[in-house]
């Protein structure tokens, strides 16, 4: 059984994650597109649409799914979604730094 505390790192730390992972970037992306495209690329509209499908597309549904099982104090679902939402930051890492 998971104690109280136990708990609550793990809600903080996936609150966190998904915060992160759903704001920093897409955001950046909108506001000065450059910011996310290899040294010296010229940001056109591919980039603009690319920056808007990172902002609005599942990035924004895990989030609402991770807050929700925070509420709920679903330990199952936040031990997936928290899984989750690591593992898509490791591979968006892995994607930038191959980009870069």
């Amino acid at each position: 059984m998971i104690t109280v505390k136990a708990m609550r790192l793990a809600s903080l730390v996936t609150a966190v994650n998904v915060l992160v992972a759903s704001g920093l970037f897409p955001s950046r992306a909108l506001i000065r597109p450059q910011s996310v495209l290899p040294a010296g690329s010229v940001p056109t509209e591919a980039s603009l649409l690319f920056a808007m499908y990172a902002a609005g597309a599942h990035l924004f549904r895990l989030l609402r799914f991770a807050l929700a099982a925070i509420y709920k104090r679903a330990t199952s679902a936040l031990l997936i979604l928290g899984t989750l939402a690591g593992a898509m930051q490791l591979l968006d890492a892995g994607n930038r730094s191959v980009s870069a």
